[in-house]
């Protein structure tokens, strides 16, 4: 994999845990998965007018993308209420990359190797291994329901930003959108008194979390123009080792053997797909 899109990867792995753990961190999830892409697209709008603009001729694959975002981000909050950050997260994210390499096979032409292959089915089975315990079953559904919905938004996405080459306003606009999908829903659940409540909680870490959502994902895309998408996903992933170690510090919650094998297994694999 090239030196530049294993970095960008890298980079958008630490910033997607950080913001991940402020969710999962959050009493209200469903507000506060809501207002980041809302939050996201204002703080990020200078740039998009001043800069680069709208996008243009792939406003098919924002709205297509910012419905699945939307059942994305319903899923992660769900999947968060239900079992521990460190399992929700490596089960949501494990998913994802197997399905990602086949659809940029299929959909993209992408050319992924043997060995290529090889390094993200290992990723991806330490991904699901780090978070495989007996009490997960209430909220497993929810977070495989999340993984699939990362691998069809990303294929979607990563078309775009190739046929663009416009990966930050492009995320901020279907982050955007996506939010404004979402937000009935969180209305309807928690109301505009929940809404501002959640926003006035935190609001400062609530805007870093909001900036590092949109940031990490244009840098997926940026590199993800540079290299077979399913190798980005797959680097990408590599996040879940920086989450299982946070829930584990911040959050208190279980690391035993099987999740140091996991994580163990997930670096290796990125450095095997690094070296491709």
């Amino acid at each position: 994999m090239p030196t530049l899109p294993l970095l960008l990867a890298l980079t958008a792995a630490v910033m997607h845990a950080a913001w991940n753990l402020f969710l999962k961190d959050s009493e209200d999830r469903i507000s506060v998965v809501t207002l980041l892409g809302l939050i996201g697209g204002l703080l990020y709008l200078p740039w998009v007018l001043a800069v680069e603009g709208l996008p243009t001729g792939v406003w098919d694959h924002v709205l297509a993308s910012a419905a699945v975002h939307a059942t994305y981000y319903l899923f992660l909050a769900i999947a968060y209420s239900r079992i521990d950050f460190s399992v929700a997260y490596p089960v949501a994210r494990g998913v994802a990359p197997l399905l990602v390499a086949l659809g940029g096979w299929v959909f993209l032409g992408d050319h992924v190797g043997a060995g290529e292959w090889v390094a993200i089915a290992v990723i991806a089975a330490a991904l699901i291994g780090l978070a495989w315990t007996s009490d997960v079953w209430d909220g497993l559904p929810w977070a495989v329901g999340t993984g699939v919905a990362i691998a069809i938004y990303t294929i979607i996405d990563a078309a775009a930003a190739r046929e663009t080459g416009e990966a930050l306003t492009y995320t901020v606009t279907l982050t955007a959108l996506s939010s404004l999908f979402l937000l009935p829903v969180a209305l309807r659940h928690r109301g505009l008194s929940g809404l501002v409540a959640a926003a006035r909680t935190r609001p400062v870490a609530l805007g870093g979390a909001a900036l590092l959502n949109i940031g990490a994902y244009a840098l997926v895309l940026i590199a993800a123009t540079r290299a077979p998408v399913g190798m980005v996903a797959a680097v990408r992933e590599s996040s879940v080792v920086i989450g299982a170690v946070a829930g584990v510090v911040l959050l208190s919650e279980p690391f035993g053997r099987r999740r140091v094998v996991g994580a163990a297994a997930v670096a290796a694999g990125v450095v095997l797909l690094g070296l491709m």
